[in-house]
């Protein structure tokens, strides 16, 4: 399986500039949920290993969460914190390009619980890659 992570930034001379990086994992552990608007830590079922400094590789090696409205993703409902997207704002991570520190998560994700402050449904998509069979 590969994932083709692109980032890229456009000045104010209008000109692009950008790197692609290629990504490859034996499962993909990919996610398209609807969550009703106004939910407030909405069960979502999707779950991921999250790699350690002794095997960075054996696990989640890219991630990319997109939300088309604006949301907040929890691993634990209690969780004061959590992954604020904003609509149509991409969270990229991948083990190689930002390594182990900037992982989103602290640890193994058995469930995601995501608020949508607005009344319109929220689509939230994973695409992610992994070295562990799920």
């Amino acid at each position: 399986m590969r994932h083709i992570l692109t980032r890229s930034c456009r000045d104010s001379s209008g000109t692009p500039v950008g790197a692609t990086e290629s990504i490859t994992g034996a499962y993909e552990l990919n996610l398209d949920e609807t969550v009703p608007g106004l939910s407030d830590n909405a069960l979502v079922a999707w779950t991921c290993t999250v790699p350690t400094v002794e095997n960075p590789f054996d696990d989640l090696v890219s991630l990319f969460i997109v939300a088309d409205r604006d949301c907040t993703i929890r691993v634990l409902p209690q969780e004061e914190a959590g992954i604020n997207l904003e609509a149509d704002s991409p969270l990229i991570w991948s083990v190689g390009t930002e390594g182990l520190a900037r992982i989103p998560f602290a640890g193994d994700v058995t469930a995601l619980y995501v608020t949508v402050a607005g009344s319109e449904d929220c689509g939230l998509k994973i695409l992610a890659l992994t070295n562990r069979a799920p």
